[in-house]
């Protein structure tokens, strides 16, 4: 499931920004990454131990932000569901259905966590407003000037 919101006219310091749902994720028993890409940051958090992959209980979120401090997205997936339904089936077959009660409990609690990330992104958002100093290229991070339209570092074509 992807689930993406889009932000206008805040100037908000992206990298700021995904290094806090880093810290969020970390905090809450994630095991979170952050990578920066061409144009976008990639968070990808992910619990996943041995008793979680038995019990289709394994999550896994794919969070990128993406654009430039004035007009961006933040898009939160969740990965490796198909896996764990099928996890779930097979251990609920073996206990007569306490793993997918189990495994439902988990998803129960697993949604519950990601409309509270939504919230932190959100009051991030909103902490962050203004804190981007100079717009930057999506390609190279260097900063730009006003009424250039391609990058004077990288060539670029700026939007």
């Amino acid at each position: 499931m992807v689930r993406k919101e889009r932000w206008t006219a805040l100037n908000v310091d992206l990298g700021r920004l995904a290094t806090s749902i880093v810290d969020y994720c970390n905090t809450h028993d994630f095991e979170a990454k952050l990578t920066r890409k061409a144009g976008f940051y990639h968070v990808q958090a992910i619990k996943a131990d041995a008793v979680r992959t038995l019990l289709g209980a394994r999550r896994c979120l794919d969070i990128v932000v993406k654009g430039n401090p004035n007009d961006f997205e933040v898009t939160v997936g969740t990965g490796d569901w198909g896996k764990n339904i099928a996890a779930s089936a097979i251990v609920g077959a073996i206990t007569l259905g306490a793993g997918l009660i189990a495994a439902g409990a988990s998803a129960a609690a697993y949604k519950y966590f990601e409309e509270k990330l939504w919230t932190y992104i959100r009051k991030q958002v909103s902490s962050l407003v203004n804190s981007a100093s100079q717009p930057r290229c999506l390609s190279c991070g260097k900063p730009l000037l006003k009424g250039y339209n391609l990058c004077p570092f990288c060539g670029a074509i700026l939007k």
